[in-house]
C-alpha cells in the first residue's frame, strides 16, 4: 500500500523471460491512510478459505479515529484484473488513536493491536459471543 491508497489483492503472472508480473483483481473499498499498518494474514490451518487480511487504518499521521479492519484473503473467483472486485470489511472496530505502522500481532485465534493512547487491544472469537475487547486494568486475561 501507498500513502492514502487502497488495500489490494494481487495475482501474479510472468513474462517469456520469468519476469513476474502483478494484476490487481481486488480492491478495498476504503482507503488507508498515511501511517497505516502492514496487513497480516491469518487462516485457521492450510484451508486457504479460512484466511483473514488484518489491517490497522489509520486517516492520518495523528492516528485519530483509528481501526482494526478484517477482509477475506481469497477473493471470489470471479475477480480478474479484467474486472477487479471491490473488498468490503467483513468486519471493523475502532481502536481509538492508531500507532504509527502498527502491525497486528495474532496468537491461538486471537489478534491483538497496541493504541498510541496505550491501550493494548485484544480480539478473538469465544463462545456465545462475537468479539472480546481488552483495556488494561479493566478484565481480560492479563487480569488473575
Amino acid at each position: 500500500m501507498g500513502i492514502n491508497d487502497y488495500l489490494r489483492e494481487m495475482s501474479w503472472t510472468h513474462t517469456p523471460g520469468g519476469i513476474p508480473v502483478p494484476h490487481t483483481v481486488a480492491i478495498s473499498s476504503v482507503k488507508f491512510g498515511y501511517t497505516s499498518s502492514s496487513p497480516v494474514v491469518t487462516s485457521y490451518g492450510a484451508n486457504p478459505s479460512s484466511a483473514i487480511v488484518w489491517e490497522v487504518g489509520a486517516s492520518d499521521s495523528s492516528g485519530a479515529g483509528g481501526t482494526l479492519s478484517a477482509y477475506r484473503a481469497v477473493p471470489p473467483s470471479t475477480c480478474t484484473a479484467a474486472a477487479p472486485c471491490t473488498l468490503t470489511p467483513l468486519w471493523s472496530a475502532p481502536i481509538g488513536t492508531a500507532s504509527k505502522f502498527t502491525v497486528p500481532a495474532t496468537d491461538d485465534g486471537r489478534v491483538y493491536v497496541g493504541t498510541r493512547d496505550g491501550h493494548l487491544l485484544g480480539f478473538g472469537l469465544m463462545a456465545g459471543r462475537n468479539t472480546d475487547i481488552w483495556f488494561p486494568g479493566q478484565g481480560g486475561p492479563e487480569t488473575p
